[in-house]
């Protein structure tokens, strides 16, 4: 005889609705090329406002700021104040739980990590086998050059 299946609270559901539109903050949050830009250049280390500003390119100081309270907002970077300035830095933790909640990233990476270690050149490219295409195939496009 089975079990019956675990009960479920109320408190249960309304924490993972709670994490879902969190979930889906974050995203939004990324969804934008600026704050893409922002991430990327705090991932090598905290940065100030003006060198952010100055690692992205030219933006208007009051359009950086909204995007990092954007970014705040939803938790995935935070600010320290050191004197007049905020220095800005990324929440990793927020960033690897946002990776792991993308239905089966980590199988995902761990196969095509898998792939390119299996080429055995060295390189980390894939073989032309492995990529679909027969060896001394031919493209259309070489095709038409040609």
């Amino acid at each position: 005889m089975t079990a019956p299946p675990p009960r479920r609270y109320a408190s249960n559901m309304l924490d993972a609705k709670l994490l879902e539109a969190t979930r889906a903050a974050q995203f939004q949050a990324l969804a934008d090329p600026v704050r893409l830009q922002i991430v990327a250049a705090l991932s090598r280390r905290p940065h100030c406002v003006c060198e952010i500003q100055s690692a992205i390119g030219p933006i208007a100081a009051n359009l950086l700021s909204y995007h990092l309270a954007i970014l705040r907002g939803a938790g995935l970077v935070s600010a320290q104040r050191r004197g007049r300035w905020l220095d800005y830095r990324l929440e990793l933790a927020a960033l690897a739980a946002l990776r792991d909640s993308l239905p089966g990233t980590v199988a995902v990476l761990d196969a095509a990590t898998a792939a390119e270690d299996a080429c055995g050149c060295g390189t980390g490219r894939r073989s032309p086998r492995r990529t679909g295409v027969p060896t001394g195939a031919t493209s259309r496009r070489a095709k038409k050059r040609a």
